[in-house]
C-alpha cells in the first residue's frame, strides 16, 4: 500500500482529476522537498505547491499542501492489519485565507468529500487496480 501511496507516477490512478506532478525545489521526495501537482477539477485548473514535513514510511508521511487562498496540513499514518491489510488514516487541517475566510463554510463540505473520496479511489485502486 505505501509503495503505492508514495509513487508519484501512479498518482493519476487514484487521484481524480490529476494532470501532472513536477519537483519544483530541494532533494527530491525528502523532507523539505517541494513539488507541484496540477488538477482539473470542475473545468478549474488548480495547482497546489507541496512540502515535505515527514518521511518516515512506511509508518507515516505528513505534507502541506499550499495554493490561492487555502493552506493544508495532510498528515498520514499506515499501520499494517496483517499480510494483506493495511489501515490509511488520514487527518487534514486547513486555514483559509483572505476572501476564501468567507468562503470557509462553503468550500469545508466540498473539501470533506473530496479527502473522503480521494480515500475510496485509493482503496479501489490498491485493491482493484480501478484507476480513476
Amino acid at each position: 500500500v505505501v509503495s503505492l501511496f508514495s509513487n508519484p507516477n501512479l498518482l493519476q490512478n487514484w487521484q481524480t482529476g490529476f494532470i501532472s506532478y513536477k519537483h519544483k525545489s530541494g532533494a527530491y521526495g525528502l523532507v523539505g522537498s517541494i513539488n507541484q501537482l496540477h488538477f482539473k477539477m470542475k473545468k478549474r485548473d488548480i495547482i497546489l505547491d507541496e512540502m515535505i514535513e515527514v518521511l518516515d514510511l512506511p509508518r507515516n508521511f505528513t505534507a502541506t499542501y499550499t495554493t490561492k487562498g487555502i493552506w493544508n496540513r495532510n498528515v498520514n499514518s499506515f499501520k499494517a492489519i496483517d499480510d494483506t491489510t493495511t489501515q490509511w488514516t488520514s487527518h487534514n487541517e486547513f486555514t483559509f485565507l483572505g476572501l476564501y475566510k468567507i468562503l470557509k463554510p462553503f468550500i469545508s463540505a466540498s473539501i470533506k468529500k473530496q479527502s473522503k473520496d480521494t480515500l475510496n479511489c485509493f482503496k479501489e485502486f490498491a485493491e482493484n487496480k480501478i484507476k480513476y
